[in-house]
This record gives structure tokens, sequence and C-alpha cells, in this order.
């Protein structure tokens, strides 16, 4: 059976996101979406995973857009099964880091993830590179379906040449090394609360400053 992840529209972090396996079961106080879940998902060590990618766009008539070359590989903090049927355990099926942070295992050293549940996407490369994944290909078909996400709005936005957009893309690879499109986050948090947030954040805003002093 299908199961649905629900999320309130204009909510940040993780709140109020549920997993039903019925829709008749829906109940709910304010406009949600409602995605099919990816029931497959590639899990590092047993563990959930999604990518956190950042983009900055300068402009969209023309479209400018630059893909920072680094971004986070965000962990549940529990093992992964598709097949429990607790589907309140968020620490297992949710990625989000205000979420997992507060995990009784958030400290403790998990099989191959380690402590925390962060890596950059270096630290990702290598794992996949050990177990012989195509990182090459996953990576064309993300940085395609950004791509393709943002052209969508090329005849929306209206053009202001003084203006830029910081945007988080929350991707979800699955086993067949598919990236799925979870969400994307208008003026992603770009606070350190960990070593691959500091690996990470840090040399995003340097480089966006550098690149907004360019155009």
């Amino acid at each position: 059976r299908a199961i649905w992840i629900c999320k309130p529209s204009d909510l940040s972090r993780g709140r109020k996101i549920f997993l039903i396996r019925d829709l008749n079961e829906l109940t709910y106080d304010q406009q949600y979406v409602i995605q099919r879940y990816v029931e497959r998902p590639l899990c590092p060590g047993g563990y959930k995973l999604d990518l956190r990618l950042y983009v900055l766009v300068t402009s969209f008539q023309p479209l400018r857009a630059y893909l920072f070359r680094d971004g986070l590989a965000r962990f549940g903090t529990e093992k992964y099964d598709s097949a429990a049927t607790d589907l309140g355990n968020l620490y297992s099926h949710l990625t989000n880091s205000s979420i997992n942070k507060n995990s009784a295992s958030y400290g403790t050293d998990k099989d191959v993830i380690g402590a925390g549940c962060k890596w950059d996407l270096r630290q990702l490369r290598r794992w996949f590179e050990q177990h012989g994944l195509d990182w090459a290909r996953m990576w064309q078909r993300t940085r395609h379906l950004m791509v393709l996400t943002l052209l969508t709005l090329v005849g929306v936005v209206p053009k202001s040449p003084s203006c830029f957009e910081l945007y988080g893309f929350d991707v979800l690879v699955d086993q067949a090394l598919k990236p799925w499109l979870i969400e994307v986050n208008c003026s992603p948090a770009v606070g350190v609360d960990c070593d691959a947030d500091e690996r990470v954040k840090t040399p995003l805003v340097n480089d966006m400053l550098d690149v907004l002093e360019l155009d």
C-alpha cells in the first residue's frame, strides 16, 4: 500500500509533518501539501537521506542561476524500514535536521554515517565511489531537475534587475539513483550548528557575495 507524506504548506523545520497509508485518514487544520512517499530511498548504513542543494538566482529574465559546488546530505538518525508499521517514528522517516538533532542517537556513532546527521557532498561522493555507484549520472540528473524546476518560473517572476534569491533545493535520491524533488525553500537558513555546516555554509555565503558583486 502507498504511503503519503503530509506537510503544512507554510511551515518549516519539519513541523506538523505526518505520514498516512490511506487518504481517507487525512485530517488537517490548515492547508497541506500531500505527496506520494518514495518508499525505496537510498540509505547509507541503513539511514534515509536527502540532499540540501543551494542555487543563487540573480535573474529570471533571462534566467541566470548558479549552483553551489557543495551541499549537505541530511540523514535520519534511526534506521529506515519501509515495511515498519510505525509511521510516527519521525527520526526514521524524516531527514530534517531540526527534528533529528533532538534524537537520542544524534550524538552517537551510527553505522557508516557516524555522529550527528549531516555530511557534506564530498563525503557522500566518497561513499558512492566506495560502493561502485555512479555519482556523475546521479549528479547530472539532479542538475537537470533543478534547471527544469527553475524554468517553470521564467514566465511568472517579473523582471527585477536589482533582486536576487537564494534557494534551498531538497532532493531525495532513491535506490535506482533517481532524484526526486521534495521542495524548494526560499532564503534557506545558513546558520552553522555542526562541522558539515561550517564546511558548506561559510564558503557558500562568501561565494554568493562574490557572485552578486560580479553581477
